[in-house]
């Protein structure tokens, strides 16, 4: 089939159109959860004949024929829907048509003739927008994306569940986490874990710092113990090439010399080391996505991860700032909050937790306290908004240093015999819609690129 006219079940329509019509009182319901909408019909007389049946029902009308041409007339329809054909409807309808079995098969019958007509159109789209030169080659392939998702994604209405089946599924829930299943998802950090009680699907989770404070050292960190654990990750990195990441990867998981990794200075058994980790990490299931992109694209990949890993268990954005926007806001600070709304969107819709790095303000640069507060991150984009967690990394170290050459050193120098170096790191939760407001103690190995619990330290 390739015309467009021919996409297209009369039976089907027909057959739902008949059974409200004859048995409302019994199919209604049915028709409501099947998720059927007016521009799923293919007919316009069909379409115009569904919205008059779903505006009556909505209003408490009984629907019969005579009801049905009254409310008809009043539509100014009746050209296109006559009494004749209320009444070829009502004498092709049969009780049977009205069951929930039926009505769910002809739903799925039209809504999936309904997509296809929409493929056939976005095809259209795409061969008229691939030939205008004045379009973006990533926005075309966004916007398609986009709206194929659309077309294939099961429709929310038809989701509906009864009480009883949200109880039942929260009473599962509720006692597997008595038991002692671990129900968020775990960063690996113990004392971060224990005050959120691990990241959950749908949570978008901001981490935020100025800049070589360390977000992607500690974003790398937390995908190494989630990838350890056996889950599913993928990683934007929209600042950091695949080779870096793995350097960075490398030297954490082996606490090799980050330093003489990057120079090339590695003994015969660092060699060798550094292979067994490699060998390690070809075992995980762990995407990189190394380039600018916007979130549609974002969404893309994300489905394809979760299509070929048979799951995904975190997404991890490097940075938001970075993230390319659809070029309606002129303003980045406006681009960067719904930026922030598309991934919660993304982590919502995959179900799946969204942590995104961000760059804060230099208003932190100018208090004594330098330590990160939401107010620094508001004046990046209102990017909290959207948050289910806010985090703020500190080092004290980071404001000791006299000049570049200096924070060099400290982020990439072993530390020296006297163990003058300061480690100490602070990771605020700045907010969190289920947890307390708190600091969380972590310590800074800048020469293998590795954060670590202090809590575990101290033991």
């Amino acid at each position: 089939m390739t015309d467009k006219k021919e996409l297209y079940s009369n039976t089907a329509e027909e057959a739902i159109l008949g059974a409200i019509l004859g048995y409302s009182d019994e199919c209604l319901d049915s028709v409501r959860l099947a998720g059927l909408k007016v521009d799923d019909f293919y007919r316009q007389e069909h379409k115009a004949l569904f919205h008059v049946f779903m505006k009556m029902a909505d209003d408490n009308i009984h629907i019969d024929v005579k009801t049905a041409a009254v409310q008809i007339q009043k539509a100014g329809i009746e050209k296109d829907v006559s009494l004749m054909f209320l009444t070829g409807l009502l004498g092709r309808a049969t009780r049977s048509d009205a069951q929930k079995s039926q009505i769910q098969l002809h739903a799925k019958t039209i809504k999936d003739y309904a997509a296809r007509r929409g493929m056939q159109d976005l095809a259209r789209c795409l061969l008229s927008d691939s030939q205008n030169m004045e379009k973006e080659t990533v926005a075309i392939s966004a916007n398609v994306q986009e709206r194929l998702t659309a077309l294939t994604m099961q429709d929310d209405d038809a989701e509906w569940q009864s009480p009883t089946s949200s109880l039942c599924d929260y009473l599962d829930y509720f006692f597997r986490r008595q038991s002692g299943e671990t129900m968020g998802l775990k960063t690996g950090f113990v004392d971060l874990d224990n005050a959120i009680i691990g990241l959950e699907r749908g949570d978008l989770a901001i981490l935020a710092a100025r800049p070589s404070m360390g977000k992607t050292a500690l974003a790398l960190n937390i995908i190494t113990n989630v990838c350890k654990r056996g889950g599913k990750v993928l990683f934007v990195s929209e600042e950091t090439s695949k080779r870096k990441v793995y350097d960075r990867m490398v030297s954490s998981i082996g606490e090799i010399d980050y330093s003489m990794l990057r120079k090339g200075q590695l003994s015969k058994n660092g060699e060798n080391l550094v292979q067994k980790i490699c060998a390690d990490i070809e075992k995980f299931k762990f995407d990189i996505l190394d380039r600018r992109v916007t979130v549609a694209e974002m969404k893309a990949r994300a489905r394809l991860d979760k299509a070929k890993f048979g799951g995904l268990d975190l997404v991890v954005v490097d940075h938001i700032q970075l993230t390319l926007g659809n070029g309606q806001y002129r303003d980045k600070t406006h681009e960067v909050g719904e930026i922030a709304h598309e991934l919660k969107d993304l982590a919502v819709r995959l179900e799946v937790p969204v942590l995104a790095l961000s760059q804060l303000s230099r208003a932190s640069e100018t208090r004594d306290d330098k330590r990160p507060m939401l107010s620094d991150l508001r004046e990046s984009g209102d990017l909290e908004q959207d948050a289910d967690f806010v985090f703020g990394l500190y080092r004290p170290a980071y404001y000791e240093r006299n000049d570049e050459e200096e924070e060099q050193q400290q982020e990439e120098q072993p530390q020296d015999a006297a163990g003058k170096q300061d480690r100490t790191t602070n990771l605020g939760i700045l907010k969190a819609k289920d947890a307390e407001l708190k600091d969380i103690d972590l310590l800074w190995f800048g020469e293998c690129q590795k954060f670590v619990s202090a809590a575990i330290r101290r033991e």
